[in-house]
């Protein structure tokens, strides 16, 4: 993660708060990233909101850099790919937009056909 990504978190405090012994554990594979960074749902939807306001407010890359953090602690939304390819359009990438469109379009068919199948099953 990015000193910007790691500072999205606020205070000083905050970040002191990491657990040598729980980013052990990560490392050797007991424990996830989220636990061993004490992020909790809060502190995952605060980062995803940062990423829709870095969005509106022109700053395409770090828009980028925290959808990509969200990503690496295994917190994605079926939207964030379609956020993140519009940054890499304003950035001109259009090959990394064209990406992260299609896999957007894939996560939506996916969570479409999930909640069809939970209606039908109501229904049924």
């Amino acid at each position: 993660m990015s000193i910007h990504q790691l500072n999205l978190h606020g205070s000083e405090k905050k970040q002191k708060e990491v657990d040598p012994f729980l980013v052990r554990r990560f490392i050797s594979g007991e424990i996830a990233l989220e636990a061993a960074l004490k992020l909790d749902r809060e502190a995952l939807d605060s980062l995803r909101r940062q990423a829709h306001a870095l969005y509106e407010a022109g700053k395409w890359q770090a828009c980028i850099d925290v959808l990509t953090g969200l990503s690496a602690l295994g917190d994605v939304d079926a939207f964030d790919p379609l956020l993140m390819a519009g940054a890499y359009m304003e950035l001109g990438n259009s090959e990394a937009a064209a990406r992260c469109t299609e896999i957007g379009g894939q996560m939506l068919a996916t969570l479409t056909s999930v909640l069809e199948k939970i209606e039908q099953g109501k229904s049924g």
